[in-house]
């Protein structure tokens, strides 16, 4: 009967025991869980950022190819036919800086697409766990 007792009480606070270890383990896990999405998602945000500013740089360099030569658009005039002719240096960079700025664009929001989705898909399970 005495052993019966105690294999009984020993049962019962090895059962508190294991509840208490448990539910704190379960806890612990779901913080470093939450923790380590957190921290995936920070980084997401981050390239995200850049993205952004690559945008931004492909813009200005796209509205570059607008602005006025002004004193740079200078002719010379062509010896052999006599007719006065552009100086296509400088308009040629124009083109190319604004072709650039075109592909930036294009990149950025391609890169701004594919991080916002991938951090929306981190931030969904996130919200799950607090």
């Amino acid at each position: 009967m005495f052993l019966s007792t105690e294999s009984s009480l020993v049962s019962t606070k090895l059962a508190a025991l294991y509840a208490t270890l448990h539910s704190t383990l379960v806890s612990e896990l779901g913080e470093a869980v939450r923790n380590d999405l957190e921290a995936i998602n920070t980084g997401y945000f981050h390239k995200l950022v850049i993205c952004t500013v690559v945008v931004l740089v492909g813009v200005a360099l796209e509205e570059f190819d607008s602005l006025p030569l002004g004193r740079f658009s200078r002719s010379r005039l062509n010896l052999a036919t006599g007719v006065f002719m552009r100086l296509y240096g400088l308009l040629a960079w124009k083109k190319k800086l604004a072709k650039l700025g075109w592909i930036l664009i294009v990149v950025g929001v391609l890169g701004e697409g594919i991080y916002e989705y991938l951090g929306g898909h981190i931030r969904r399970p996130c919200t799950g766990l607090r």
